[in-house]
């Protein structure tokens, strides 16, 4: 089936990064260390010294989300949890097809928080 117009198209190599990436944020189930996991990877994807700009205003915009959602009293836990881990996984998706790798990092970044 072919890809529908806008639809995000990861190579073979970015596919496989993308699943392992996938699969460290469902292996999460707390708001907080979901945010700080998705950091490490913007921090990750973007660690060029042309990505500064990009990478702090992706940070800006992940913790700003994250922060939302997490503090809604209005959401369930199980919503909630679902909600961010689909941010995460677009978010990184996105810069995955945007930012080619140029060298394969681990996937667990070491962490910074």
């Amino acid at each position: 089936m072919a890809a529908a117009e806008g639809d995000i198209v990861l190579d073979e190599d970015q596919q496989t990064l993308y699943d392992e990436m996938c699969f460290a944020i469902d292996a999460l189930d707390d708001g907080i260390a979901l945010m700080h996991r998705t950091q490490d990877f913007v921090n990750l994807l973007l660690r060029r010294a042309d990505d500064v700009a990009l990478r702090d205003q992706t940070l800006a915009e992940v913790s700003r989300f994250f922060l939302g959602v997490i503090k809604a009293a209005d959401l369930s836990p199980e919503y909630r949890i679902r909600r961010l881990k689909l941010f995460a996984k677009a978010s990184v998706e996105l810069l995955i097809s945007k930012r080619p790798q140029v060298e394969r990092n681990a996937v667990e970044p070491e962490a910074t928080h």
